[in-house]
């Protein structure tokens, strides 16, 4: 259950709920050698110097991303609630909220046809 839009998409987190995230450049991607050689040392995993640690991870990926938003299903209402964290949602870019909006419709029908089929899993049944 993953939807992307641009830089814009949802990811699960837990059972009924999905991380509404924005995607951006990751500013370690390809950096791990230049990090070494300004004098941080490789502890396996990480790397390390007087100010703290880096893992490793971190140099591998293009982009990365930070969660905007959560969508959960409500199951008294029998319908989602849009969580923003924080004030994260105010800031997406003009641009991005028009893919925010269609990832949010995208998402709640994702969510809300997962409990559809577990409703009728209960009962033997599989929706098509």
């Amino acid at each position: 259950m993953r939807v992307r839009i641009n830089n814009i998409g949802a990811t699960p987190d837990v059972l009924r709920e999905l991380a509404i995230v924005k995607y951006h450049p990751n500013r370690y991607y390809g950096e791990l050698e230049n990090y070494l050689k300004d004098g941080w040392e490789d502890k396996g995993a990480y790397i390390k110097c007087r100010c703290g640690s880096i893992d490793k991870s971190c140099f591998e990926k293009k982009e990365t991303n930070y969660t905007i938003a959560f969508l959960r299903y409500d199951s008294k209402e029998d319908c989602t609630r849009l969580e923003s964290v924080g004030d994260r949602l105010l800031y997406i870019e003009e641009k991005e909220r028009k893919d925010f909006w269609e990832v949010y419709k995208i998402a709640d029908r994702m969510l809300m046809e997962q409990v559809d089929r577990d409703e009728l899993a209960d009962f033997g049944l599989v929706l098509p």
